[in-house]
This record gives structure tokens, C-alpha cells and sequence, in this order.
């Protein structure tokens, strides 16, 4: 990301993935400029499952 957002800042991250998606409020903790930024979570337990079975499914997908 060219211009990261100053931290401290709110974000809301959506991502769709075939029939699901999640939509979390994060945080900027830290940016590296010109580079990107790290985010904190700040409370996901409704989109915890679906994350949890996109990671299975990824990984499954890496040693099939």
C-alpha cells in the first residue's frame, strides 16, 4: 500500500469468498510507508468460524 493509513486509525476489512464473507473492525497498529501496515483486530467472534474454515480449507489446498 503506497499511502498507509496513519496508525491509531479504524478500518472495516470485507472480504467475500464464494457464498461467505467477513467484515471486521481493525485498528492501525503499526505502518512501514510505501510498504503497508499491521492491523489489530478488535472483536471478530461471529466471523471466527468462517476464517477458521477458509484457513482449513487453504492450507488443505496447499498438500493435496
Amino acid at each position: 500500500m503506497m499511502n498507509p493509513f496513519p496508525q491509531g486509525t479504524g478500518v472495516l476489512i470485507k472480504i467475500h469468498f464464494e457464498t461467505e464473507f467477513l467484515e471486521l473492525h481493525a485498528t492501525v497498529a503499526y505502518l512501514e510507508p510505501k510498504l503497508g501496515m499491521g492491523l489489530t483486530f478488535n472483536d471478530m467472534p461471529y466471523f471466527t468460524g468462517i476464517l477458521t474454515k477458509w484457513l482449513a480449507k487453504a492450507l488443505y489446498s496447499m498438500f493435496v
